[in-house]
């Protein structure tokens, strides 16, 4: 029998999702136990969140005591940070501020079903994974009678679609998972002898970085949301389309949203309108400062730290805010979204140009400077098969639904998958600097 009240849903859930994570992670006691102490004290929080004052303030500290364990060194991250934190940080906070914003609909519930609930969230497979995280609202949906009888599994609430979609993206991944980043590191290291020429290069290279990160951890998210369907779970899309951004700051609207549409929603904009607020009538530097430039600093702020707070980390958040900001600048002309809008060839550019440059500044965790390396190899030779298939890849994903039916995309998808699978893939070994995969 597999089928529950909602009540008890979570409990089945919790002792599944737990023993996945106990075999996978092989973590100590200690560490468990860490994490068993927050989900307890944040229910406490939660239960007693009507009876506080300035929540602002108590949030504020509770989400810092969250996250300085992504600011440790290395050197001990293993030893105190638990397996896949820096998703289950994610889960802790959105399922926190659901809670407290959504009081009313979380006051009568009782404190061992809270318990069980964000368990449940931050030990689901896709949580710890590679994201999107589970959290409260999805684990406990409020909109199902409390007694109505649900299955813990169901094949026929399964999203096919997306399980094919997500193997798809993540073999080719793992096809560009082999770009070999020491012709990289020769190029880099010789940069200043043909500043034009290898200008090229790198924004060709910049370009197949941007599909090898971008499929590797979309594949990976739609087949951790698709597992999730299998067990009436429904988790928030992780990617919405970067690949069609024309300007580089767009790519972030629509990137990993499992943390970066959380931080604009609970964080970017209200620092945003509050900026509005106090300081729309400084002079005009102030103000840029302020509603523009601020915001931004604290995001890629908060996306260093939790990234691991590595000297990369915050080099990677600096390029990006200074890029953010010249991007948004750019994307306020009226001439040149005249020229965008009437243009196609200049619109394309532009969306080549804006994700070549964002897979240049991923680069910064893959390329390694000063260091040389004795075999050269012919770098156009070498690329050109990468760049073909990424050409090949971007035409597919913004034409495949409108020139052929879903039913046929799927075979393409399943075909292409096998055929990378079994014929081109040579090592499927990710990096260790991924640094969406180790957090």
């Amino acid at each position: 029998m597999n089928s529950y009240s909602v009540n008890k849903l979570n409990v089945f859930r919790f002792f599944l999702f737990f023993l996945i994570y106990f075999f996978i992670s092989n973590q100590s006691i200690f560490l468990l136990s860490y994490l068993f102490i927050l989900v307890f004290l944040i229910c406490l929080y939660a239960k007693n969140a009507k009876k506080i004052r300035n929540h602002g303030l108590q949030l504020s500290i509770i989400f810092v005591i969250l996250i300085i364990p992504q600011a440790l060194p290395n050197i001990l991250e293993n030893d105190i940070v638990p397996y896949g934190y820096g998703y289950i940080m994610i889960s802790l906070i959105a399922s926190t501020l659901t809670m407290v914003l959504n009081n009313d609909d979380y006051k009568d519930q009782k404190l061992i079903d809270l318990f069980f609930s964000i368990s449940s969230a931050i030990f689901s497979p896709a949580t710890y994974i590679s994201g999107p995280s589970a959290t409260i609202s999805e684990i406990n949906d409020l909109s199902l009678p409390k007694e109505k009888i649900i299955k813990l599994y169901s094949f026929k609430n399964t999203d096919y679609k997306l399980f094919i979609s997500g193997f798809f993206r993540l073999s080719l991944g793992l096809y560009f998972a082999d770009f070999d980043f020491d012709s990289v590191n020769n190029l880099f290291n010789s940069f200043y002898l043909n500043f034009f020429q290898n200008s090229i290069y790198f924004l060709v290279i910049g370009f197949i970085n941007f599909w090898r990160y971008y499929l590797l951890f979309s594949g990976s998210s739609e087949l951790c949301k698709s597992l999730l369907s299998f067990f009436n779970i429904n988790v928030m899309d992780n990617f919405c389309n970067p690949e069609s951004a024309v300007y580089y700051h767009e790519i972030w609207n629509k990137w990993h949203l499992n943390i970066t549409q959380r931080i604009r929603e609970y964080i970017f904009t209200p620092i945003t309108l509050f900026a509005l607020r106090n300081f729309s009538n400084s002079n005009n530097k102030l103000r840029y400062f302020f509603v523009e430039v601020m915001p931004v600093i604290i995001l890629f702020l908060i996306l260093a730290i939790w990234h691991g707070s590595r000297p990369r980390d915050y080099v990677f958040a600096f390029i990006s805010i200074i890029l953010t900001l010249c991007s948004r600048q750019f994307s306020k002309s009226k001439f040149l979204n005249s020229i965008i809008i009437n243009m196609k060839l200049i619109k394309y550019l532009f969306n080549f140009l804006s994700l070549s440059i964002f897979g240049i500044t991923l680069l910064i965790y893959d390329v390694k400077i000063g260091e040389s390396y004795a075999d050269n190899i012919n770098i156009l030779t070498y690329i050109s098969p990468y760049f073909l298939i990424s050409i090949i890849f971007l035409l597919y994903f913004k034409f495949s639904q409108k020139l052929f039916s879903n039913k046929f995309n799927l075979i393409i998808q399943t075909l292409l998958a096998c055929i990378v699978q079994v014929f081109f893939i040579q090592n499927n070994q990710i990096s260790e600097n991924f640094i969406y995969f180790n957090n």
